[in-house]
């Protein structure tokens, strides 16, 4: 896997590197994961530009792409800008692994050998159900591995999970 990360501090940068590298090879298999090219953008106004806190879009071709623009805000805490990276890295693997396509000049998505026509509401939408259910079990697990429990940016809001995690 080949990451390009702007913007933000070094810190921020060697953390994004860190849970996208850790997510991307937890989420698919080696072959698939060391032919990705993620651009990662740092970005300071995204949530009020576009109302979201990352996205994520390929930049080849619609099928198992290899080549992604990630962009994720930075003004909300460590936490949920990590996270927030866990999150477009369930979906880069969506797509990387042929399983979220989006059908060109049709409107169409097809998820999971599933299409829709008419996309259904957000929260609704099977890959977001995935990706925001994976979210803050990658994280957490990328805390572990990199042994980072006792710095206090780890566990913010993270009361209503502990007894889940513990």
């Amino acid at each position: 896997m080949f990451l390009n990360i702007t913007g933000g501090t070094k810190k921020e940068r060697a953390l994004v590197e860190s849970i996208a590298v850790f997510s991307g090879y937890y989420l698919m298999t080696d072959k698939t994961a060391d032919k990705l090219e993620i651009d990662i953008e740092l970005m300071g106004n995204l949530y009020k530009e576009c109302g979201n806190l990352a996205d994520v879009v390929y930049e080849d071709n619609n099928f198992r792409p290899k080549e992604y623009t990630l962009r994720v805000d930075k003004t909300f805490t460590l936490r949920r800008m990590l996270e927030s990276v866990a999150h477009e890295m369930v979906h880069i693997s969506q797509f990387a692994t042929g399983r979220w396509v989006e059908l060109e000049n049709t409107k169409t998505t097809r998820f999971d050998g599933k299409e829709y026509k008419k996309m259904p509401k957000y929260w609704d939408r099977p890959w977001e159900i995935e990706a925001h259910g994976r979210e803050v079990g990658l994280f957490l697990q990328w805390v572990d591995k990199e042994g980072l429990q006792k710095k206090p940016w780890t566990w913010d809001d993270l009361d209503k999970y502990k007894e889940a995690y513990e």
